[in-house]
């Protein structure tokens, strides 16, 4: 039961990877269209892209080595980063509205 609930997981947070790489990218390209944005806020939106998915692969990278040294208990608390750093990207991108 345990591996299974694991396994759910770790599926559950690459797919959160690959969803919210798509998110990013169609908000990006939409505030792009509509707004005249800075270098700045350019490079925000590239680290994005990259951060924001790359942070659910580390994760569930991360979670599958704390099970394998029988920590799994402590790491759970870990799902939530990428889930965290979605919120504050979407209270940015509210902004230009």
């Amino acid at each position: 039961m345990r591996y299974f609930v694991l396994f759910l997981m770790t599926f559950a947070q690459l797919s959160f990877a690959g969803m919210t790489a798509m998110f990013v990218i169609f908000s990006a390209a939409g505030v792009v269209n509509n707004n005249e944005i800075s270098e700045f806020q350019d490079l925000i939106f590239t680290l994005s892209f990259i951060v924001i998915p790359l942070s659910s692969i580390i994760v569930a990278l991360t979670v599958l080595y704390f099970a394998w040294k029988k920590m799994a208990k402590r790491s759970y608390w870990l799902h939530l980063l990428p889930v965290f750093l979605t919120v504050i990207y979407c209270v940015y991108i509210v902004q230009f509205d």
